[in-house]
């Protein structure tokens, strides 16, 4: 590959998407668990699912984030990338 920087650029960000979302995945169901369970909310409770809705809004935007900071153009995809030898 003849931009290998790219590569573990986007492995780190891949990775970093990933957790995140788990973490999103993980809060939401922990906050829905607590609220079955009849806990009382607390500021921290709604300030935990006050960022967990605003994470689940900005985070279908950060692939095209990523594209335009780094200054990729390609999509992420499986196949090679248009430009690069394999």
């Amino acid at each position: 590959m003849n931009q290998s920087r790219f590569f573990a650029f986007d492995a780190t960000f891949t990775v970093t998407y990933i957790a995140v979302s788990a973490a999103l995945a993980i809060l939401s169901a922990t906050l829905l668990s607590f609220h079955m369970l009849n806990v009382a909310f607390t500021t921290l409770h709604w300030s935990a699912a006050g960022l967990n809705v605003a994470g689940a809004l900005v985070l279908p935007f950060a692939p095209k984030l990523y594209r335009k900071v780094t200054g990729t153009s390609y999509d992420f995809a499986r196949g090679p990338v248009i430009g690069e030898e394999i």
